[in-house]
């Protein structure tokens, strides 16, 4: 309500002609339009639809400087700057950022950059010593530096920074920018008979259709190398996704992808493995668009439908005792989040004992949110953190290639000075039980290595506060504390790749009562990945076995 606002601030002598609000639409195409200075007719949810010729608001004051009547357009699309006079078919002024397209960087440029790096995850970023010591992290920063030769290939400096990135552990901390020619999918090497971990097995788990009487066989070397020794060999890899010390990301990939990890020869493309009868099969690696086959089951994009491709909410019964809420994001609008009210409101009507509530593939979202779900299913009040730590509050000298903050800002001011280094918040609000929508019954939440971030936070305040048991597989990201608030993208001035930096450390269990120290969210029930999962190419099994422990109530604990 503009005209209540405008009411309150009138007190303070504001010029309050000027308070307006910006309203966003998305629209069919996936751009955002933005208008700011609109005076809305009335309310608006976001995720509320509207439609052609729908009244949404007046034209208001917005610049000092305009006398007039003045609303300013945005727009965005795929994360970038749009033309904003594109959807009304006018003459614009508008020039599109053109990306540098860098070929290679000769030494003091890629040395200017890498050590404007360091500097800046020095100065802001708040875990730079949660999973290594210093002599450690000089030590990689140093190492990594001597490869810089006199002309460095771009994918080269990238492949350096990833390296760089994942020594700290940290999947918040990540590179934005992401080289087209390096994931181009024609250029996927594919294997007849991919092989990985499985029960500290070399197992082929994926094949090429001539190759399927192979699948689930044990291989006992490869290329004359044991077995022992090639699972040292892809054990030893360190995983680039891999937050703090969770053990379900590395597993997953060495299943999955442990192919990926035998970095023995690089340029090795061909392959002998001898099985456990005596069989040898031999074949040779090929790019993606030169193998004009189809693929078998177990290789095929079937089997991740359900990690990467789902709607972000489904609600439904799955019998006379148990229903299912499945979460993707928690980046939710207000009408989702109504819905699942309305949905655990049913439930109570019709006195559903049973919830399963699905956070797998969810790489988490906004905490508001997370917090307004977790109220549904309080008995108590509780908070979302223990307390949160930055390193500085102003006066930064390494934000003058941030795209999103300005050198000069001064942010955490609600944060009190700690007596060696840095700054504490730890007053967290408390959040209450939402008494009306409050479901009572048994909540079981499926979690795995890809419930990230406020979905992991989700699950764990599940286990912290006794409202549900946690099935399936130990959450991607640590819970411990989280590096998870206030990104700065920074931008290197030379090969123009974007880091996305967290400058807030998120405690969360800081004496390690529920988690071991980097631990993520351990299952109350844990179900293993396993070949009847991969050959099925069915990701429903944990919730089959999570409906197999609600129907047998003598194993619950």
């Amino acid at each position: 309500d503009v005209s209540a606002i405008q009411k309150q601030f009138s007190q303070k002598k504001y010029n309050t002609r000027f308070i307006s609000v910006t309203i966003g639409i998305k629209t069919s195409n996936g751009q955002i339009i933005y208008l700011e200075g609109i005076r809305p007719v009335h309310p608006f949810k976001t995720g509320q639809r509207i439609s052609q010729g729908d009244t949404i608001g007046h034209i208001g004051f917005l610049f000092q400087k305009i006398s007039i009547p003045t609303i300013s357009i945005s727009v965005v699309k795929d994360g970038q700057a749009s033309d904003p006079m594109s959807p009304f078919g006018l003459k614009t002024t508008f020039h599109p950022i053109i990306e540098k397209n860098v070929i290679s960087l000769s030494k003091s440029e890629a040395v200017e950059d890498y050590d404007y790096l360091i500097s800046t995850l020095n100065e802001i970023y708040p875990g730079l010593y949660d999973f290594c010591t210093t002599q450690q992290w000089d030590s990689i920063i140093n190492n990594l530096r001597e490869r810089i030769q006199e002309r460095i290939l771009y994918r080269d400096f990238f492949t350096l920074l990833q390296e760089l990135i994942s020594f700290q552990r940290d999947n918040h901390l990540v590179i934005s920018t992401i080289p087209k020619s390096k994931y181009n999918a024609s250029n996927f090497k594919l294997h007849d008979a991919a092989f990985g971990l499985l029960n500290d097995s070399l197992i082929i788990t994926r094949t090429m259709p001539e190759y399927d009487s192979y699948w689930g066989k044990h291989i006992m070397s490869i290329n004359g190398i044991t077995e022992d020794s090639v699972i040292r060999l892809m054990r030893s890899h360190n995983f680039s996704t891999t937050d703090g010390l969770v053990k379900s990301t590395p597993s997953y990939n060495l299943t999955l992808f442990g192919f990926n990890y035998l970095k023995y020869d690089e340029k090795t493309d061909h392959f002998d493995l001898l099985l456990d009868d005596g069989t040898h099969i031999g074949y040779s690696i090929v790019q993606n668009q030169n193998k004009g086959k189809q693929v078998c089951k177990s290789y095929s994009q079937n089997w991740f439908s359900h990690f990467f491709w789902n709607n972000d909410l489904s609600m439904n019964l799955l019998n006379d005792t148990t229903a299912y809420l499945g979460i993707n994001s928690f980046e939710l609008n207000e009408l989702e989040i109504d819905s699942i009210s309305h949905f655990l409101q049913l439930l109570n009507r019709k006195s559903i004992p049973n919830l399963i509530i699905d956070v797998r593939n969810n790489d988490g979202g906004n905490s508001e949110t997370e917090g307004e779900l977790f109220s549904y299913f309080a008995d108590e009040p509780f908070t979302l953190f223990e307390s949160k730590y930055v390193n500085k509050q102003k006066d930064f000298g390494f934000l003058n290639h941030c795209l999103n903050l300005p050198q000069d800002i001064e942010l955490f001011l609600e944060y009190h000075p700690l007596e060696n280094k840095g700054y504490v918040f730890d007053n967290p609000e408390t959040i209450y039980p939402d008494a009306f929508t409050h479901y009572g019954g048994q909540v079981y939440v499926l979690t795995d290595h890809r419930t990230l971030s406020a979905a992991a936070t989700f699950a764990y305040h599940f286990k912290k506060y006794h409202k549900g048991y946690i099935v399936g597989r130990e959450t991607g990201s640590s819970i411990t504390q989280m590096n998870a608030e206030k990104f700065a993208n920074i931008l290197l001035p030379n090969s123009n790749i974007e880091i996305c930096v967290p400058m807030v450390k998120i405690y969360l269990d800081k004496d390690n009562i529920i988690t071991p120290y980097g631990r993520g969210v351990l299952p109350d029930y844990e179900i293993p990945l396993d070949l009847d999962e991969l050959s099925s190419g069915n990701p429903d099994k944990i919730i089959r076995e999570c409906l197999e422990i609600i129907g047998n109530q003598n194993h619950i604990k």
